[in-house]
């Protein structure tokens, strides 16, 4: 019986919870940064000298240097964002689609961010030929949108399930809407109300300050 599709992705989440348990993530660990983690540090390295030098860049460089050190070991960490609303009145290193953000990530995308998209695509098919680190191809697929507009985003370390009940648990409260991502996918509001999430849920704060159980890098 030829295989489906639902049984072949079954079986890449199986190899990718596999790859999540030591020694293989610290092998997944070494082999990202001798293919791909070096390179993609060093675009952002160059990257943070053109937006020095654009001079409206400027006040994002630290950020950019940040993601550099990011990309070196990205498997046990990823990016989020609390805030996600058109608005002058939030902040914009927490919030992508504040005015001032969307200046400096249309900026980042013209110059620099097409061309790292491009490099984390050739990273994901070298990563998916080592088999092993399938898991971390898809990563960067996922990263290549935060590649073209990663302003007003953080990091913090994530969970990486180990067994397949795990992956399946936290897929369902994922679904459910009980672990909010922040990411790429969310739905941006423009009526000036930021979302209520991470504290802002249990607080009633108007602008969220973080995550609980996060721990940001």
């Amino acid at each position: 019986m030829a295989p489906t599709i639902s049984s072949i992705w079954y079986n890449i989440q199986r190899l990718i919870v596999w790859s999540n348990n030591e020694p293989i993530l610290t092998i997944r660990r070494v082999l990202w940064v001798l293919t791909a983690g070096w390179a993609l540090f060093i675009a952002y390295i160059f990257a943070t000298v053109g937006m020095f030098l654009s001079i409206i860049g400027i006040p994002f460089c630290l950020q950019t240097i940040k993601f550099a050190v990011f990309c070196l070991d990205p498997i046990p960490r990823e990016t989020y964002s609390d805030i996600w609303t058109f608005d002058v009145h939030t902040s914009p290193w927490s919030n992508p689609i504040h005015p001032l953000t969307c200046i400096a990530n249309v900026i980042w995308l013209v110059f620099f961010g097409w061309e790292i998209v491009l490099l984390f695509w050739a990273i994901a098919i070298i990563q998916a030929l080592t088999v092993v680190n399938i898991g971390s191809a898809l990563q960067m697929v996922e990263l290549s949108l935060f590649a073209l507009w990663p302003f007003g985003r953080d990091i913090r370390v994530k969970r990486l399930p180990t067994t397949m009940e795990e992956y399946e648990a936290m897929k369902a409260r994922k679904d459910g809407g009980e672990m909010d991502d922040g990411g790429p996918w969310r739905t941006p509001s423009f009526d000036h109300q930021p979302p209520a999430t991470g504290m802002a849920r249990f607080t009633g704060g108007a602008y969220p300050t973080g995550r609980p159980g996060a721990t940001n890098v």
